[in-house]
């Protein structure tokens, strides 16, 4: 059970869910995690942009782990940037 919230700068834990950590970088550049219903997930990465041949290897991960890579879908990183889904990105 993992849970973040913040109160003026103190780390309390009144919120909390499953995540389960799909694959992680061998040097933590990113995490791929996910809910165990399969119906979310997040990359959590040091980086603001991924090239697409990490996507690829994170979507490949996912679909691995039961998820489909195509109902996941990206932030968008600009003002009015369209969110796409994860297999789309990857390409």
């Amino acid at each position: 059970e993992v849970a973040f919230f913040s109160i003026l700068g103190n780390w309390v834990w009144p919120f909390a869910g499953d995540y389960v950590v799909i694959a992680l970088d061998p040097e933590y550049r990113w995490s791929a995690v996910g809910h165990p219903s399969r119906d979310y997930g997040w990359i959590l990465a040091r980086e603001t942009a991924l090239d697409a041949a990490t996507l690829r290897e994170i979507a490949e991960h996912f679909e691995a782990a039961g998820y489909d890579a195509c109902t996941l879908l990206m932030a968008a990183e600009a003002p009015g940037e369209t969110r796409r889904p994860l297999c789309e990105a990857a390409r």
